[in-house]
């Protein structure tokens, strides 16, 4: 038997892992709480509010 460990993922949810692999989300007092849900691609606030990487793009672009 063998076992394959090759699936398609989400590449939303793969971006937001990488970011906060760089280190985008540190782990200091000014990111306390905030968090990323891999499975639904998204990054939370610690109010609650929820971000997908299209609406952090185009607010990239208006700053």
């Amino acid at each position: 038997m063998s076992f394959s460990y090759h699936h398609a993922a989400n590449p939303k949810a793969e971006k937001l892992l990488l970011i906060k692999a760089c280190g985008y989300l540190p782990n200091d007092l000014n990111w306390q709480g905030f968090k990323i849900d891999e499975t639904r691609a998204i990054l939370i606030t610690p109010s609650g509010a929820v971000f997908h990487p299209r609406e952090l793009e185009a607010a990239q672009r208006v700053f």
